[in-house]
């Protein structure tokens, strides 16, 4: 009796299933179908008809993990273009409510704003913050968003608060965070480790997604912003530089933020001093001077860029000096006070300042270095600017102290790592850049002579660029002091390609052909060059030339020349 009952459970078990089975492949190529027809009239501009595809794959509870929330977005994307702002929040948000971290409130400020609706952008952070108000991802985003719809006050604001509630001492003057979000903490998670979890995927990888390990510590956000850095030194707030870069631009907004500078800086100089004199041990009401002493400090800061950028702007100087020195006591570490300091002595020729007081002080802070790439690398070119307009300066009204002062900038900025001088390469393109031709190609010289044409040796990518450098400034119409008579031949056959060599000093068409033979011989992608300038593709490949090309926009009219130097020779 007992195995009866079995076989009829079996039977009835196995029906069971072979129904489902036929549910679901009845049901599979509708889904297939539905997915197929959205591809179609996503790629045909359908938009009316994709519209209605995402309708129905939104609510269909087979699509789990991400699918959801991308289906959400490219229906949001259609409502946007159509204008209906209603929808686009409406369909967004089921996924921002179900979100344990900042990344879809980010994803979604995105999208309102490249559709022209930052007030909407401001909208969905402001909700995120609501869940999250310690999240520096939403509150960069936040104030990014009010200097974006001219909230200058208020953005300063959110700025000033991001720095008081960091205890980091550099802050905001740091390395950006990297990292991953799959590594933050969830706002609902309990516990201060993450869960161990041998199956964890992350969606941000360059697949759909990438297995990641877990590590038994929670990590900081991710480093997001809406905005790129604008200066050299590092700068987890790359929005505040630009929100002061703009204020300083307007000379409206400029002076309504300035007026009541000094102010500013006895009210931060009192709120110190208070903080400093604290003597009692009541940890809360010195955790509260201490905030206040951050915030009034950094007002004053902000003020003190906005007039100092202002003043720089308007080609003052003397004004921008005193400027900054009269707040400077207040943030003596301030990297930003000090790069505009840097550039005052920069337009001003204090070199002998310059080197061993702010430019010394900014090395230790924040690395300030050339090194050989650094004049081809954006916001890091500023650098060079710094160290070197100094020097140039006082070499234009007094040419032999302008002299000691490059070699002594050379020697203190160059490659610390390898304990190497900056690049006589790097100096010359810069002087070349600068309008100092003679000085130029006394250093581009040099440079050749160590490892470019010069040198004998083969030529690497910048000493492609040295040699462009020479070209552009005359190179092969010999001095009279260059002219070397040419030696008697040895018994023997000699070398043809020496003797060119030799006689190159002497002709200074020979001299220039010897050095454009070595510039293109050492493009070697003869196809990309010829379909660059010829617009035929021949064969050959590789990518040396988009390296000359990189490098001729340093130079002075340097697309002709490179045309006429690898093409027309």
């Amino acid at each position: 009796m007992k195995k009866l009952w079995a076989i009829s459970a079996a039977l009835f078990l196995l029906a069971l299933s072979a129904n489902t089975g036929r549910a679901v492949e009845r049901e599979t190529p509708k889904l297939a179908f539905e997915l197929s027809a959205l591809r179609e009239a996503w790629l045909y501009g359908d938009d009316a008809t994709a519209a209605a595809r995402l309708d129905t794959l939104r609510r269909d509870n087979r699509l789990s993990g991400e699918f959801p929330r991308w289906y959400a977005s490219l229906r949001s994307v259609l409502a946007l273009k159509e204008g209906d702002t209603k929808t686009a929040i409406e369909v967004l948000q089921p996924t921002l409510d179900a979100s344990n971290d900042a990344r879809n409130y980010v994803r979604a400020a995105r999208m309102f704003l490249a559709y022209a609706h930052p007030e909407l952008a401001l909208e969905v952070i402001n909700v995120g913050l609501v869940r999250a108000p310690d999240s520096p991802a939403l509150q960069r985003y936040k104030a990014g968003l009010q200097w974006l719809q001219n909230d200058f006050d208020g953005a300063l604001d959110t700025y000033v608060n991001m720095i008081c509630c960091d205890e980091r001492p550099q802050y905001p003057f740091i390395t950006p965070q990297a990292g991953r979000w799959s590594g933050v903490k969830p706002w609902n998670a309990e516990g201060d480790k993450p869960p161990q979890d041998n199956d964890a995927f992350d969606d941000e990888g360059y697949g759909y997604f990438e297995e990641v390990e877990t590590s038994g510590e929670y990590q900081p956000e991710p480093f997001t912003s809406l905005f790129l850095p604008l200066n050299w030194y590092p700068c987890d707030l790359p929005g505040l530089d630009r929100c002061v870069a703009a204020i300083a631009a307007n000379p409206k907004l400029a002076e309504s933020r300035t007026a009541d500078l000094d102010a500013l800086l006895k009210k931060a100089k009192d709120s110190q001093d208070k903080l400093d004199s604290l003597r009692t041990g009541d940890e809360e009401l010195r955790l509260q001077l201490a905030k206040q002493a951050t915030t009034d400090r950094w007002r004053a800061v902000i003020a003190l860029r906005i007039a100092a950028t202002s003043e720089l702007a308007e080609g003052d100087w003397e004004a921008a000096e005193a400027t900054i020195k009269s707040g400077l006591e207040l943030a003596p570490d301030d990297i930003a006070l000090l790069d505009l300091l840097a550039q005052v002595y920069g337009h001003l020729g204090k070199a002998e300042e310059a080197r061993n007081g702010v430019l010394a002080r900014l090395r230790t802070l924040a690395y300030l270095g050339i090194y050989s790439n650094t004049l081809y690398l954006p916001t890091k070119n500023q650098v060079v600017d710094r160290v070197f307009t100094p020097a140039l300066n006082l070499y234009r009204a007094n040419p032999q102290a302008g002299l000691t002062q490059f070699e002594q900038m050379r020697t203190s900025f160059g490659d610390t790592n390898r304990n190497q001088p900056v690049f006589s390469g790097t100096l010359g393109i810069w002087l070349s850049m600068q309008n100092e031709p003679e000085l130029a190609r006394k250093n581009l010289i040099e440079a050749s002579r160590l490892n470019g044409y010069e040198s004998g040796k083969p030529l690497y990518s910048e000493s492609v660029l040295v040699e462009m450098a020479l070209l552009s400034l005359g190179e092969g119409d010999t001095s009279e002091e260059e002219k070397n008579v040419q030696p008697a031949p040895a018994d023997g056959e000699e070398d043809p390609v020496e003797m060119a060599k030799l006689d190159a000093n002497a002709n200074p068409l020979l001299r220039k052909s010897l050095r454009v033979g070595a510039v293109v011989g050492s493009v070697y992608d003869v196809r990309d060059r010829t379909k660059e300038l010829t617009g035929v593709d021949v064969y050959a490949n590789s990518s040396g030339i988009l390296g000359v090309r990189f490098g001729a926009r340093f130079l002075p009219n340097g697309e002709n020349l490179m045309q006429e130097t690898l093409w027309n020779t």
